[in-house]
């Protein structure tokens, strides 16, 4: 993994360079707020903006291609998502709920109405040809690919979340060198998303956008494989390894003892009840009254600022993280301890999670319950 102050600083720059989106000239300087809405994420969202997988037209400018079709003309089609949306408010809702972590919209809010406004000046036409896309799988071997074209497409493709490289940003995690099998690379890009989504169908999981058959071909496909699973040097370990045993990830080792009088004592949440993402597997049990001990627990050490992750409700929204940053370190059925954030009781907590922060992922979670 690299250092993650190395790809936070790539997240910055990237979202910059990629949004292919001028400033409007005005005599602030400022944008226009529909235009602020398309390329800015949202501040009740995770780290995607509408121009993370959208361009509003194409080609851009800079050559990007984007999984999801340009939205510049949006508001002027006669259907969205294949149909399976009634009305642009409900494309847009789709995006926000499935993959902007945000809470959907109505036709009053004054960021739906800024957006639907900029986007009607931008189609300049009264009505826009409707747009369907094809959820594959991806062909039967992925092998063969050339990692050279790979790398080319990769940064004109991948690069607007994972960075030049793949080396990472602020909304996807560094991925040159994964060690993870072709084929299950293969399905994240094909099949990623909501596997309950009411608009799209056979979706798997996980927050990545998924990369539809007029988006991103077989032969393609092959060669981003080729690349994102070449050998590469790594630039840092940012605490690789594991921890040899049981380890306490909140750095709070000398710091008084906590008691152990609470209720809940005791209780445990298994994490393989809802897994996802990072290969997470483990118990989670409350063992006084600040600490929680993670046993058997199992995580591969991908994704973006991934902390254990506490709420009252599953949805874990509102949620508080538990610790330190866990990228980047390998757990194998190994035992780690955090301790709760001042402020933080049990009776906060009936769910734990394994929880990506930087764009509200859960890679494994499960509610406490009496042992």
């Amino acid at each position: 993994m690299i250092r993650r102050s190395s790809a936070k600083f790539a997240g910055a720059g990237v979202f910059l360079l990629l949004s292919n989106c001028a400033a409007e000239p005005s005599g602030s300087g400022q944008i226009s707020p529909g235009r602020a809405v398309y390329q800015e994420p949202l501040s009740d969202g995770n780290t995607f903006a509408c121009s993370t997988c959208h361009a509003l037209t194409e080609p851009t400018s800079n050559g990007i291609r984007r999984p999801g079709h340009p939205i510049g003309d949006a508001t002027r089609r006669s259907h969205w998502k294949n149909g399976r949306a009634a009305s642009f408010l409900d494309a847009t809702n789709s995006c926000l709920s499935e993959w902007m972590g945000a809470p959907e919209w109505t036709e009053s809010e004054p960021r739906f109405v800024a957006l639907r406004e900029f986007l009607d000046a931008e189609a300049g036409t009264r009505a826009a040809p409707d747009l369907d896309f094809e959820i594959v799988d991806p062909p039967a071997s992925v092998e063969g690919g050339d990692p050279g074209r790979g790398r080319a497409l990769f940064d004109d493709t991948c690069v607007v979340c994972h960075g030049a490289g793949g080396v990472g940003t602020i909304r996807g995690p560094s991925i040159a060198g994964s060690q993870r099998e072709p084929s299950y690379i293969a399905e994240r890009v094909r099949k990623s998303g909501n596997p309950k989504s009411s608009v799209y169908d056979g979706l798997t999981g996980g927050v990545m956008p998924f990369w539809a058959k007029d988006r991103v071909s077989d032969p393609e496909l092959r060669d981003l494989i080729a690349f994102i699973v070449a050998p590469v040097e790594r630039l840092g370990s940012a605490g690789a390894g594991g921890t040899g045993g049981a380890s306490n990830a909140g750095g709070t080792a000398g710091s008084a003892a906590c008691s152990a009088s609470h209720p809940r004592v005791g209780f445990r949440a298994d994490l393989g009840i809802n897994t996802g993402e990072g290969q997470v597997r483990g118990l989670v049990t409350m063992v006084d009254d600040c600490t929680l001990e993670l046993s058997g627990f199992s995580y591969d050490g991908n994704g973006i600022d991934v902390r254990v992750y506490g709420s009252k409700n599953s949805t874990f929204r509102p949620g508080f993280s538990i610790g330190p940053d866990l990228v980047g370190r390998h757990f194998d059925h190994e035992t780690l301890r955090v301790r709760l954030p001042a402020g933080k009781t049990l009776d906060d907590l009936a769910w734990v999670s394994i929880w990506c922060v930087a764009v509200g992922a859960n890679f494994g979670s499960g509610p406490f319950l009496a042992p």
